[in-house]
C-alpha cells in the first residue's frame, strides 16, 4: 500500500488515477493525505467526476480556508454557495453568500435574491447597519427596474415591482425606527412610503408615532 503522506508516490498515484479515470481510488487515497491547498484540489476534482456533492463542498470549505489569492477566494465562495444551493442547505448556502458579499460586495450588488437573503440574516445576527445597507441596495434594483420598463405604468410586471418597492421600503424603516434608533432617518422613509402609497395604514400609523415623539405636532395635522 502507498502511503498518502509520501510525495514521491503520491504525486505518481495521482498521475496515474487521472490519467485512467480511477476517482474513486484518487478519493480515497487523498481523504488520508494532509490536507494541502494541491491535495484539496486534486481531490476536489475527484469528488467531481465521482457526483459526491456533500463531499464537494466539504472540500471547497477547506480548500477556501487555504486560499490566498483573491480572485480564487471569490470564485471558490460563490462555488461553495451555488453549491449547497444545488444541496438545498439553505443556512449554508447564506452563511456561502454571505462570505462572498464579505470578501468582493460587488459580486452580489445586482444579485438581489441573495441581497435579501443575505439582508435577513444580518437582521437575526443583530447586524442592523449592514441589513439596512442591503435594503438600500435591494431598493436601488428595483428602482432601476422600474426605470427601465417604459411599458404601461399599470402593467403587472409594473404593479409587481412597485410592490416590492413599498415592502422594502417599509422594511427599511422600520429597521431604521426598531433596530437602528435613527428616528429622523425612520420619519423620511416613511414620508416617502406615503407619498407614493397615501392609504398605507402602517406607514401612516408610524408616523404618527414618530411625529409625536419629535413634537413635530404640525405634521400630524
Amino acid at each position: 500500500a502507498i502511503e498518502p503522506a509520501h510525495e514521491g508516490a503520491l504525486t505518481q498515484l495521482i498521475a496515474l488515477c487521472q490519467q485512467g479515470g480511477r476517482w474513486a481510488l484518487l478519493a480515497e487515497t487523498l481523504e488520508r493525505a494532509p490536507a494541502t491547498l494541491p491535495i484539496l484540489q486534486c481531490l476536489r476534482e475527484a469528488y467531481e467526476r465521482l457526483g459526491r456533492p456533500a463531499d464537494l463542498a466539504r472540500t471547497r470549505e477547506k480548500e477556501l480556508g487555504l486560499l490566498t489569492d483573491q480572485k480564487e477566494r471569490v470564485a471558490t465562495a460563490r462555488a461553495l454557495a451555488e453549491l449547497y444551493q444545488r444541496l438545498e442547505q439553505s443556512d449554508n448556502e447564506v452563511r456561502a453568500w454571505e462570505r462572498l458579499y464579505e470578501l468582493a460586495p460587488e459580486e452580489l450588488w445586482h444579485d438581489e435574491k441573495v441581497l435579501l437573503a443575505l439582508e435577513q440574516n444580518y437582521g437575526r445576527a443583530g447586524r442592523h447597519s449592514e441589513q439596512s445597507a442591503l435594503l438600500t441596495r435591494a431598493l436601488g434594483h428595483v428602482q432601476d427596474k422600474l426605470s427601465r420598463d417604459t411599458g404601461d405604468a399599470d402593467s403587472p410586471a409594473q404593479t409587481e415591482l412597485k410592490e416590492q418597492q413599498r415592502a422594502l421600503l417599509l422594511r427599511l424603516a422600520g429597521v431604521q425606527r426598531d433596530s437602528l434608533a435613527s428616528p429622523e432617518q425612520a420619519i423620511a422613509t416613511y414620508e416617502l412610503i406615503v407619498a407614493a402609497w397615501p392609504q398605507e395604514r402602517k406607514a401612516l400609523q408610524a408616523l404618527a408615532g414618530l411625529y409625536g415623539k419629535a413634537e413635530r405636532t404640525d405634521d400630524l395635522k
